[in-house]
């Protein structure tokens, strides 16, 4: 039984939002990669209100509610938002096509922390505030980590499928443990 349907009222021609979604509780997460005037990516938050009401949660900084890399990180074309991952207070989202330190297309995942508001029992007054930069120790362009990511409490795992290991585009995957989120 459909009880909702959502859509970016702040989206554009070709975003693709919902390429990736997760859900905990009444919260809603959903990726747009390709969202954004340079098609870097954004996310966006909604929290069940009611019955079958929804809103749009706006974490810090972003006044349209949807949010992408920290600190101007972005750039055209990263996929900000290809893979999503919510526990209930921290959100997870990959960008698989990153650029970091002279490697295109290295990807990153990025570590958001949920905020609850000053009104306990509204959900829309919630932010969602960055955290940290997952990358993995190894970074070589176009090894797209970031394209799949997961959380279960303190542990996060990052696909990095097209990292070359004993042959090309063999995959990894890397293991992040406690809040400081440091791979094993």
């Amino acid at each position: 039984i459909l009880s909702a349907e959502k859509t970016n009222a702040a989206g554009d021609n070709g975003d693709n939002f919902g390429t990736s979604v997760a859900i905990h509780g009444d919260t809603i997460i959903v990726g747009s990669p390709n969202a954004g005037v340079s098609t870097d990516g954004r996310v966006v938050v909604f929290a069940r209100t009611g019955q079958d009401t929804w809103c749009q949660v706006c974490p810090i900084g972003d006044p349209d509610c949807a949010f992408n890399q920290p600190d101007g990180q972005g750039t055209v074309d990263d996929d900000f938002g290809h893979a999503v991952a919510f526990d209930g207070t921290t959100l997870v989202v990959g960008a698989p096509k990153a650029d970091f330190s002279g490697f295109a297309d290295a990807g990153a995942a990025y570590v958001f922390s949920r905020s609850f508001g000053e009104e306990l029992n509204d959900p829309c007054d919630d932010v969602f505030e960055f955290q940290r930069t997952l990358q993995p120790s190894t970074k070589e362009a176009s090894s797209n980590f970031g394209l799949t990511v997961d959380i279960v409490g303190t542990t996060t795992v990052v696909g990095h499928p097209k990292f070359n290991t004993t042959v090309a585009d063999g995959g990894a995957i890397y293991v992040f443990e406690g809040s400081d989120q440091t791979a094993d």
